[in-house]
């Protein structure tokens, strides 16, 4: 997965972030890549990470009658830049 999102990186670009929210039948989606400069741009999630998470929620997580909220964060930096985040789950 993280291939795919870095395919929404260009040479002036940090990061891509994708955000993911998923209940049964509902699922939001958000993606954006954040330049050097500290700009941002959202973007379209491409459909191969939506499919994917949608897929580890549905086969891996749930459990019948239990239900499974799922919630993710995936940050994906272009290589050769260093690792400047320290974030909490929320």
């Amino acid at each position: 997965m993280g291939d795919v999102i870095s395919e929404l990186l260009s040479e002036v670009d940090d990061h891509a972030e994708v955000e993911c929210r998923l209940l049964a039948g509902y699922g939001q989606f958000a993606s954006r890549v954040v330049r050097i400069d500290g700009s941002y741009e959202s973007v379209r999630t491409p459909r191969a990470v939506k499919d994917s998470l949608m897929e580890l929620r549905e086969k891996v997580m749930y459990s019948p009658g239990g239900g499974t909220w799922m919630s993710a964060r995936f940050v994906v930096r272009q290589a050769g830049l260093p690792q400047m985040m320290n974030t909490q789950p929320a």
